[in-house]
């Protein structure tokens, strides 16, 4: 509708300007048909959505930074207020501890349980942040190129329980150096996905065999890609899109 609402800053909620809101989208929708206002994509970054918030310091007083490897600034970080690339969880660790208190939104990423793990990294796995919130696998670009099937290694368990400690003590030190009434978030974004990634490369090896004018007749059976497989890849992608999240406020 174009208009801005519960913009009374610290004089509080009004609920029934909340009503009156409902109700005039309510007419919209009865003006302009059963389809108008459907949700369709979202396109716009968080970042950028929170530059155009109004914090107590008033239109674009709420700041954010995003705190990961590599150079998140020409990636999911592109419309943050601060960027700060990083090589290693340590490096995250003390990047966030320096953005949080000029920053009312930071995002952070550690990786060492993924490293432990095998995992390759997703901009959400294995470990997110996000924290200070106050008021408010490659595909091949050629048919010809062969695609090896991933087979999921088993991390040696102390190599394993060594990243999880490192983890924890990392999580411990954010968490002592948050200002009260902070929210902490902290998300895996998704499970375990190397057994689907395992499985989705033994499909693209046989799927690339048979259009190579191969017959699954003349391809050894451990090699071919069954219903059974199809099956079992839909159960390991459904299990691979779970996560786990913590919400809390100091």
């Amino acid at each position: 509708m174009g208009r801005e609402i519960q913009t009374r800053g610290d004089s509080g909620h009004d609920p029934e300007e909340d009503a009156r809101a409902c109700v005039d989208l309510l007419r919209m929708k009865l003006r302009n048909g059963p389809s108008f206002g459907e949700y369709k994509t979202d396109v716009e970054s968080i970042f950028e959505r929170m530059a155009r918030a109004s914090g107590r310091g008033g239109p674009g007083s709420v700041r954010s930074a995003v705190v990961d490897h590599g150079n998140p600034g020409v990636m999911h970080g592109a419309k943050a207020n601060s960027n700060v690339p990083c090589t290693s969880d340590q490096e995250v660790l003390e990047g966030l501890l320096q953005a949080i208190p000029g920053h009312e939104f930071s995002f952070g990423r550690f990786t060492g349980v993924a490293d432990a793990l095998g995992c390759e990294h997703t901009l959400v796995h294995p470990v997110s942040i996000c924290l200070r919130f106050t008021g408010l696998t490659p595909k091949t670009t050629g048919a010809d190129t062969p695609v090896v099937p991933i087979t999921p290694a088993e991390p040696s368990p102390i190599v394993l329980a060594n990243a999880q400690a490192t983890l924890n003590n990392q999580l411990i030190t954010l968490y002592a150096s948050l200002p009260s009434r902070t929210a902490f978030i902290i998300f895996t974004g998704h499970s375990d996905p190397r057994r689907m990634a395992s499985l989705n490369a033994r499909k693209s090896a046989f799927e690339t065999a048979i259009r190579s004018g191969k017959n699954a007749e003349d391809m050894d059976k451990a090699d071919w890609w069954t219903a059974s497989d199809g099956r079992e890849l839909e159960e390991e992608v459904e299990k691979a899109k779970r996560g786990l999240l913590f919400l809390g406020v100091k």
